[in-house]
């Protein structure tokens, strides 16, 4: 996490190691396509930690679920301002204090809206302080967050 790095192509032969299909990554972010069962979300998180050593917390979505998170509109007064968007991967829907918790946070720098397992995060420019810690923290788990662009060319590019 934070720091480690791994190559894209070391990341897609473990991939190929645990058998899925049409393997692909996209962009140096970890960001793996691949055909398979979702459902072995627990086999891939430890098949990944045995061979780098490390936990490797990991969050799956298949690409209409990713068609569907592209597609909603979380912040409607912000229409066009879609650069500065961003969603936080979630393994489950957050408590309701947390929601709560994070959405008193809401200001003309940052925004926050949550749709199931997904936290979705606006923010002006660079001005914002706020981190993806903090939304961790906030929220009780970890989350991996993506630009809504970069939904978006995984959609185009696979979908």
């Amino acid at each position: 996490m934070g720091k480690r790095r791994v190559k894209m192509d070391r990341l897609r032969d473990l991939f190929v190691q645990m058998g899925f299909a049409d393997v692909q990554t996209f962009i140096a972010s970890g960001n793996v396509i691949f055909e398979g069962d979702t459902a072995e979300h627990t086999a891939i998180a430890s098949h990944l930690e045995s061979a780098m050593g490390y936990e490797v917390t990991t969050f799956l979505r298949t690409m209409d679920a990713l068609q569907t998170i592209n597609d909603y509109v979380p912040f409607p007064a912000r229409t066009g301002e879609s650069e500065a968007v961003r969603v936080g991967f979630l393994h489950e829907t957050p408590t309701q204090a947390a929601i709560d918790t994070l959405y008193a946070l809401n200001s003309e720098i940052d925004s926050f809206h949550v749709n199931g397992r997904q936290a979705y995060w606006w923010r002006k420019d660079r001005a914002s302080e706020f981190t993806a810690k903090k939304m961790e923290k906030i929220l009780g788990m970890r989350t991996t967050f993506r630009n809504m662009n970069t939904v978006g060319r995984i959609i185009k590019k696979y979908g």
